[in-house]
Formats: structure tokens, sequence, C-alpha cells
């Protein structure tokens, strides 16, 4: 179970459960590229609404990642995803993500994520139908 702050969709909560399935369609040691499948049920609740909106949806997506290796590993990921509703005809969702991550002390990173969501025909007319934003994290992972 996912739970998300989409305000800029007009979205306070969503609470999102599926199964997937996916394949590595080519795969080295500098690079890895995934197509994938999924089925999604979402429960979306917006600023200003009392009820809860039910979403049943498909996605088709892809993934492409490469990896630079030394004494700063570095990374950059791509994921794009295709969610066409089953529930409400003509609604469909596109995702965006892209993350460059790079250690520059032993263990120690920085990273950048930019995203880019779409909504065709979000539950309210009020809400907006896109949302795009960035965030950055320090960290450390073994």
């Amino acid at each position: 179970v996912l739970e998300y702050d989409g305000s800029g969709v007009g979205r306070v909560l969503c609470r999102s459960g599926g199964y997937g399935v996916g394949r590595y369609l080519a795969q080295t040691n500098r690079w890895t590229w995934m197509a994938y499948a999924t089925g999604l049920y979402s429960r979306e609740k917006f600023l200003g609404e009392g009820n809860d909106y039910n979403n049943f949806e498909a996605g088709l997506g892809t993934n492409l990642q490469v990896f630079m290796f030394g004494d700063n590993d570095t990374d950059l990921s791509t994921d794009f995803i295709v969610l066409p509703s089953l529930s409400d005809p003509g609604r469909f969702r596109l995702n965006l993500k892209t993350k460059l991550k790079r250690e520059f002390v032993k263990d120690l990173y920085f990273s950048v994520d930019f995203f880019e969501s779409y909504d065709s025909n979000p539950p309210l007319e009020s809400a907006n139908k896109s949302d795009f934003g960035m965030t950055m994290a320090l960290g450390w992972s073994r």
C-alpha cells in the first residue's frame, strides 16, 4: 500500500495496491532496460471532497538504468508508465520519474529526482491535470 500527498493535483491522499510482472529486455554490467505490466487499484481522496474515488487501472511501463562505477559510483534511472483506467473509460495517467544518484565519499551520496504526473480526467473538475517536482536527498548506504 502506498500513501502520498499529491496536493499538486488537488489530491490529499491516495492508497494503491497492485501486482506486476516485468522482464529485462537488455542487461549488462553498465545498464539495464526493463519493460513491465501491472494491474492497480487505487482509492483517492481530494481536497474539499467527502467522497473517496475508487479506480482500477492497467499499466505498461519501461525502466532504463545506467551505472557508472569507480571511486564515486553514479546511477541514472528513468521510469515511464502509462496507466489507462479500467473503471473510468477515457481516463489515463502518465508518470515519468528520473533519478540521478552520485556517491561522493565512501557510501555517502547525493541524489536528485525529477517527476512529472499527468491525469487526463481527474475525478474533480477543479483538480490540476499535471504535477511536477524535484526532490533532493543526502544519504548513506552500505
